[in-house]
């Protein structure tokens, strides 16, 4: 027990310390300066709101767990951005303890050999999504954190207790870690399905009674109070630029036919996931392997479905010994992913080393299935069948490290984010020009309002909405050998109808004043074409200049508006 504690703590120092020497790139993510912004409201006693749109209405959409760790860190130094080390440390933590927990849970409850589990340990350590994913005030670490303790609670104490006071401890405890990744992502549900379902199956039918009380009572006021939040919303007349801010259940599938299109082009994507992402494969290499057809996109999918191969067998070839809460829990969670129409990349960072070893323990066991005749002395055969296994960790370990590279040289002027550099200087810029250019009364429509409300102190709402988000991004036009991943003509020409038809009566009405073009969201893409099509409607006032991002700044100027000024 003191070397889980031990390496926890130096992990954590290290990570601490990469997030603290990184420069802030607060809101690349979007909703890590959303979670800011709650957080804020929360410790200066405003509230569970969004201060960032101009009603201020309350935060229905996230569990409040992961805002209320930020604003106990933004109540001891209240001085931002110079508190954001300290608003980082909550991550750090949370990402040291996933790692190391999760090497303890695939030694002591997959049953690996130690060699197995260290190298589980130091991949998933080393992960570029990891040390990336430290340097934001994300959710995703603290969750996996709250899961992975979940899980070794039940799997590796609860299941080995003799005593019934130990026994009722350790399902206390596993309860308690359930409700708090329920209360940090919605997604914590699955989990909670997962540990009730394990229960029943071992015929501990009190346990699971007490699994299924204790995570609804825990889970009760929020429900509560997030169904009175949404009253006092309604109230608020929130118009449909905000609708996605505040309610999830608005980009689920509408029909039948639409939940299978998703459902299958986010198994596409997640097969590209787990080779792009989790191995970290070469940003410009895999561009060029999906623009088109050749020989490097034959070696993007031969290494991505492998890869997606391996993970597949090694989670069967385990799951053979003895399904464990963790084996469900991934089921569930697989399905909520594939059914939730957006990109799953960022959702498999929750179980980045269980990926590192069904990965290897895949590899062996093909090995080992593949040379179970050939093999003559069974010194010889081991190591034969540990060689793939250890040919792809010195691969990834090679990856990894030439991706930590980039992300821990990251300046303010080559900022390493998602396997690209941007310029950060921009966004100091865009901010001066805010602030010293527009009023405090006036609206920003921006796809990232709340990193703009945090640096600047005005409000405004999401450049864009729509009725339909599975027609936007999940188009029957995207190709399966892209592995769906690229934008379509279709919901591109989709949004531009959605523009012409409703932008500038939405605008108005949500007395949107000036409009920033500051990413490369298809929406974005889209409001290009729209604004140089309706020029009489934008007026350009600013913009960053020739960098990467370029910034540009709209002044919104409807007939009216334009008429009374002259």
């Amino acid at each position: 027990m003191r070397w889980i504690v031990v390496a926890i703590l130096v992990l954590f120092l290290a990570y601490w310390i990469v997030s603290a020497i990184s420069p802030p790139a607060v809101g690349a993510w979007q909703d890590d300066a959303i979670y800011l912004a709650t957080a804020k409201s929360l410790a200066e006693g405003d509230g569970y709101r969004l201060p960032h749109i101009p009603v201020r209405p309350y935060q229905t959409k996230y569990p409040i767990g992961y805002p209320a760790i930020l604003a106990m860190m933004w109540a001891l130094y209240p001085r931002y951005p110079q508190n954001l080390p300290l608003l980082l440390a909550p991550g750090a933590a949370a990402a040291a303890g996933f790692v190391v927990l999760s090497a303890v849970v695939v030694r002591k409850v997959l049953g690996a050999s130690r060699r197995m589990s260290v190298a589980v340990g130091v991949l998933a350590a080393m992960s570029p999504e990891m040390l990336s994913g430290v340097r934001f005030t994300m959710s995703d670490l603290v969750f996996a954190f709250f899961s992975v303790a979940a899980v070794w609670c039940l799997d590796g104490k609860y299941a080995s207790a003799s005593a019934p006071a130990r026994r009722g401890g350790w399902l206390a405890a596993a309860a308690l870690l359930v409700a708090a990744a329920a209360m940090t992502r919605t997604f914590g549900v699955a989990l909670w399905a997962a540990a009730v379902a394990m229960l029943l199956l071992r015929r501990r039918w009190t346990a699971a009674g007490v699994m299924v009380v204790l995570v609804a009572v825990c889970l009760l006021p929020w429900q509560l109070w997030r169904s009175w939040a949404v009253a006092q919303n309604a109230a608020l007349a929130t118009g449909p630029l905000d609708a996605y801010a505040l309610n999830y259940w608005l980009w689920l599938p509408k029909g039948v036919g639409d939940a299978l299109r998703v459902v299958v082009c986010n198994f596409f994507k997640t097969v590209f996931a787990t080779g792009y992402v989790q191995l970290a494969l070469p940003r410009s290499w895999t561009g060029e392997a999906i623009s088109a057809v050749s020989w490097r996109l034959v070696a993007l999918h031969a290494i991505c479905w492998s890869a997606a191969i391996l993970v597949t067998v090694g989670f069967l070839a385990r799951g053979r010994r003895g399904w464990k809460t963790l084996h469900l829990y991934a089921v569930a969670y697989l399905a909520m992913m594939l059914l939730w129409p957006f990109d799953p990349s960022r959702f498999l960072d929750c179980w980045i080393p269980f990926i590192f070893y069904f990965l290897l323990a895949g590899a062996v066991g093909l090995s080992r299935w593949t040379l179970r005749r050939r093999i003559a002395s069974a010194s010889r055969g081991r190591g034969l069948v540990l060689l793939p296994a250890g040919a792809i960790v010195v691969v990834v370990a090679v990856l990894f490290i030439t991706e930590d590279h980039d992300i821990l040289l990251s300046s303010r002027s080559d900022y390493s984010f998602m396997r690209e550099g941007i310029d950060l200087t921009a966004s100091d810029r865009l901010y001066r020009w805010i602030t010293a250019n527009t009023a405090a009364g006036d609206v920003l429509a921006s796809n990232h309002t709340a990193e703009l409300y945090l640096a600047t102190g005005r409000v405004g709402h999401d450049f864009g909405a729509w009725s339909d988000p599975v027609a936007a991004y999940y188009g029957r036009d995207r190709q399966w050998w892209r592995f769906f991943t690229v934008h379509s003509s279709g919901e591109f020409q989709w949004l531009y109808d959605w523009a012409c038809l409703d932008l500038e009566r939405t605008y108005r009405q949500a007395g949107v004043t000036h409009y920033i073009d500051d990413t490369d969201h298809p929406m974005a893409v889209v409001m290009r074409r729209f604004i140089y099509t309706h020029p009489q409607l934008f007026q350009p006032v600013f913009a960053t200049g020739p960098i990467h991002p370029t910034y540009r700044v709209y002044r919104f100027t409807p007939p009216e508006t334009s008429t009374a000024s002259k």
